[in-house]
């Protein structure tokens, strides 16, 4: 069974003042006892979407006995066309055969695995009781492992089935069933009562939310509030704001689904084999987790998805103005495909084979796999990605501090002073920079030294920390944080001097020694020193090490 969650709310909508007249097929019908029953609006919202069906009696009427109970085939029934389910399995129970009208509805809940372990026999005909019924539901929805309600809620808890307990109180947390008060003010579950057919219609309708088989561009006043499945191929839904969870079912195939100036609050959770077209939309969050070998999903206009997680193979089109904020690959979605020129600020792949032609500001990789972004490969995390060759650090030359770098790319290093030790984000760093006191920004190239004059001294000399970082065409580099800390003196604890062949020093820190022969022998500043190292032929660097005695030989 796919391994999804959602939220469902627990709202249900009141009864409503609808006529009894509804629409099955082409036929206009009216059931002439539900007139006055309670759950005569969702009975007449399921049968309009040709969910459920009534009875024609020998006289021309139609009743839908909404107090009769429901059998364990009925009710599987009554799921699979709820959700649009079309996909099949084999079965080997006894006591169902191939001629039974209920065969393709077992076939299909066998498809979608969440069938019950019934063992060589199902009894199709049996009566279905409230702690059943409740877990084949939570089963197909994929809620097992979610929130509970808390056991205390009812009385008679100690009778629901130890297996069935789980998913009964899953349920109860989630709003798909309620219980009964009794006269004492307490709630009772009644786990072993028979479901009736209103009962389990009133189920799925919560479940369901609106029911989306044809296009619709404007709200289904006659479903509840919250959530939504659309269970047919070639549907398009224009200027909805749809509250809840919403699902493209597995009924969905062939045919693309396309969603126009939508707001989606909560989760859509891709089941079904179709290409997804959204344009002006935003969507909270997308899970993916499709019965097809490949899917496409396209965003279009400006649309912007928050959470995009994959469970399964896509092929993901993300142009110039689209934005997606998390993009998470989980395992099972190997050699996912990213086009276009829009924007992702976080990735994390959990599977291989992830070629995107879009650099995101943040990636995490699992150990032992690469991703490519930008035609370019990388491992592990994008804070484990070098901006610098070295650590920068400061020096204070003239009254002014001056940052001192090489960085391995090309671009814009922006700074600011701080006076606390916490490192923003690469998404959070932009804020941090424009609510700065004192920041600045300078163009670099890539694996040459600079020695940035900042801020007048008396200005900044107070703050404890500068922050850096790096910034690209298309990539921002992960956060640097240095001591705001001036080198001060010649940086050696034993002065340079001339030893036969060789130049002897002990230097007073652990780095890169730079050096380079003149035939000038005036006293120079940092800056000066940095210009004339790199336009000089005769230049060398070595590592030292602190307190440690060194030489650079002069021979030859």
């Amino acid at each position: 069974m796919k391994k999804w969650k959602s939220i469902l709310s627990a709202a249900l909508a009141g009864i409503m003042i609808l006529s009894t007249v509804v629409s099955v097929g082409a036929a206009n019908v009216s059931f002439t006892d539900i007139s006055s029953h309670w759950a005569k609006s969702q009975i007449n919202y399921l049968v309009g979407k040709n969910v459920l069906n009534g009875y024609k009696q020998n006289n021309g009427t139609y009743i839908f006995k909404p107090d009769g109970t429901v059998t364990r085939a009925e009710f599987i029934k009554m799921l699979d066309e709820t959700f649009g389910l079309t996909a099949t399995a084999p079965i080997n129970y006894s006591d169902v055969k191939t001629s039974d009208w209920f065969h393709p509805y077992i076939s299909k809940a066998a498809a979608q695995g969440y069938l019950l372990n019934y063992g060589t026999s199902i009894s199709p005909n049996g009566k279905l009781t409230r702690e059943e019924a409740t877990t084949l539901l939570v089963r197909y929805l994929g809620l097992l492992g979610g929130a509970k309600a808390d056991a205390s809620g009812f009385t008679d808890y100690n009778q629901i089935s130890g297996h069935f307990r789980d998913p009964v109180m899953i349920a109860v947390k989630a709003g798909l069933v309620n219980g009964y008060q009794e006269k004492n003010g307490t709630y009772t579950f009644r786990p072993q009562n028979t479901l009736t057919r209103a009962e389990a219609l009133t189920i799925l309708y919560r479940a369901a939310g609106a029911v989306y088989n044809t296009s619709a561009y404007s709200k289904d006043s006659a479903a509840p509030a919250d959530n939504a499945v659309i269970t047919r191929g070639g549907v398009t839904l224009s200027g909805l704001q749809l509250n809840g969870r919403v699902i493209v079912t597995e009924g969905v195939s062939g045919d693309a689904v396309t969603l126009t100036g939508i707001t989606i609050n909560d989760t859509m959770y891709v089941r079904g084999a179709s290409d997804i077209g959204m344009y002006r939309s935003t969507i909270s969050s997308i899970a993916v987790d499709s019965v097809a070998p490949e899917i496409s999903i396209s965003l279009n206009d400006n649309t912007t998805v928050r959470s995009l997680a994959l469970d399964s193979k896509v092929s993901l089109y993300i142009p110039s103005g689209c934005q997606v904020n998390e993009l998470i690959v989980n395992p099972g979605a190997k050699d996912v495909r990213i086009t276009g020129a829009g924007s992702i600020d976080k990735v994390t792949v959990n599977d291989r084979g992830l070629v995107s032609t879009i650099m995101p500001n943040e990636f995490y990789i699992a150990e032992d796999l690469s991703a490519n972004f930008a035609s370019q490969v990388y491992t592990g995390s994008s804070d484990d990605q070098a901006s610098f060759s070295s650590i920068p650090y400061m020096s204070e030359e003239d009254s002014y501090y001056y940052l001192n770098l090489t960085p391995d790319i090309s671009g814009q290093v922006y700074y600011y002073y701080s006076n606390t030790s916490y490192i923003p984000s690469v998404n959070e760093y932009d804020e941090m920079y424009v609510n700065a006191s004192h920041a600045g920004s300078f163009s670099v190239s890539a694996n040459k030294y600079y020695t940035e004059k900042t801020k007048d001294a008396n200005l900044v000399r107070n703050y404890k920390y500068v922050v850096l970082q790096l910034q690209t065409g298309n990539r921002k580099y992960a956060p640097v944080q240095i001591a705001n800390t001036p080198t001060s003196g010649t940086g050696f604890t034993v002065e340079p001097y001339f030893n036969g062949n060789a130049i002897t020093f002990t230097a007073d820190t652990s780095g890169t020694l730079y050096y380079y022969y003149s035939k000038n022998g005036e006293d120079i500043n940092i800056s000066r020193f940095r210009d004339e190292y790199d336009d000089s032929s005769m230049r060398d660097s070595m590592k030292v090490t602190e307190n440690r005695s060194s030489s650079i030989s002069l021979s030859g």
